[in-house]
């Protein structure tokens, strides 16, 4: 039961985590991300699309079902998200005491749970629209989703720390 609890924990970092950047990129001193001197910010429709993309494709879903299904799942997503919100912001949270601690732990227990039973309210919902084995489908092709962009996140992170080489003068 705790493996699938760490398990459940560390796939709801994950799927939050596709809602940030594709790929580091270094920041300016007020938070903005920069690339090449312009700013630039996370294209919300963009990553949907290429999420559209990959889960259908992975999922075979013909274009009806994608109609049906995808408005549901990017409303399921969106409300993950203000969960995922409300976790990271009780995690930064400083407990000074036993008992401030307990109340910390309980919330964010909590919030799991929410997480949890919004999933289960949504998973219900895709049964309307898709066959269960196409469900099934499409939460594995988006567990694929977010571990490849995770990837690419880390590869760009990577990146972006490598320091230049200096050679030594001859």
């Amino acid at each position: 039961m705790k493996t699938k609890l760490l398990s459940y924990i560390i796939l709801l970092f994950a799927a939050c985590m596709c809602a940030q950047p594709m790929t580091a990129q270094p920041q300016s001193a007020n938070g903005k991300e920069m690339m090449h001197g312009k700013k630039r910010k996370f294209d919300k429709e963009k990553f949907r699309k290429e999420q559209e993309k990959f889960i259908a494709s992975q999922a075979h879903l013909t274009e009806k079902e994608q109609m049906a299904f995808f408005p549901v799942f990017h409303k399921m997503q969106d409300e993950e998200r203000e969960l995922f919100i409300a976790h990271g912001k009780l995690r930064r949270t400083e407990a000074h005491s036993d008992k401030e601690a307990k109340v910390l732990i309980k919330k964010m227990d909590n919030l799991d749970l929410q997480m949890k039973q919004l999933q289960m309210k949504y998973h219900s919902k895709f049964y309307d629209v898709l066959p269960a084995t196409k469900v099934l489908a499409c939460l594995k092709a988006e567990e694929q989703f977010k571990r490849q962009v995770m990837e690419r996140m880390a590869r760009g992170k990577r990146q972006n720390n490598k320091r230049p080489t200096h050679q030594k003068a001859k």
